[in-house]
């Protein structure tokens, strides 16, 4: 999923048009695997819970099953009990899978949230794409006297653009 999840994140800032007209169905496909795994986690957590309390049972009413050197006249301590179920070879490995699941929402659930982040960075795109086109870079000139010709000659390759620097008018 990473290698797919960042390629959607992507934005094509060349090609707006299309990256807003994929952006709707991006988010519902990410907010309904979100949904999805958020219900099979918890659905797992409930498997867990009881899972856990039929051991809880089990041990609670034959205690020599579960307990090797287990000695009548001592009563059943609850902190063994606990040990033993989560110590049950059954109880660990639903708790892994819950464990998976649980990772496997927060992600999703994060996706989700980058999503919208996304359509607010189209939502920006467009706004500076419509009223800036074919812009150059603009500095204020508070800032023009660090930027030497050689910086600006580094940020000219690294960008892959040119650009002026103006004064602002104040």
């Amino acid at each position: 999923m990473s290698t797919r999840y960042k390629a959607d994140l992507r934005i094509n800032e060349f090609d707006l048009n299309h990256e807003l007209l994929k952006q709707p169905q991006k988010f519902y496909e990410y907010a309904y695997l979100a949904a999805q795994a958020k219900n099979d986690r918890d659905d797992l957590k409930d498997e867990l819970d009881i899972l856990e309390n039929e051991i809880d049972a089990k041990v609670r009413s034959k205690p020599k099953k579960y307990i090797d050197d287990y000695d009548e006249d001592v009563p059943l301590r609850e902190g063994a009990i606990k040990s033993i179920v989560k110590n049950h070879h059954k109880v660990k490995e639903l708790r892994k899978q819950y464990m998976d699941a649980r990772a496997k929402a927060n992600l999703l659930d994060k996706a989700e949230k980058a999503f919208e982040q996304r359509k607010s960075m189209l939502n920006t795109y467009v706004y500076y794409a419509t009223r800036n086109m074919n812009s150059n870079v603009r500095i204020p000139s508070e800032y023009q006297k660090e930027i030497d010709t050689e910086n600006r000659k580094e940020l000219k390759n690294e960008l892959g653009v040119s650009f002026k620097l103006r004064r602002y008018k104040r």
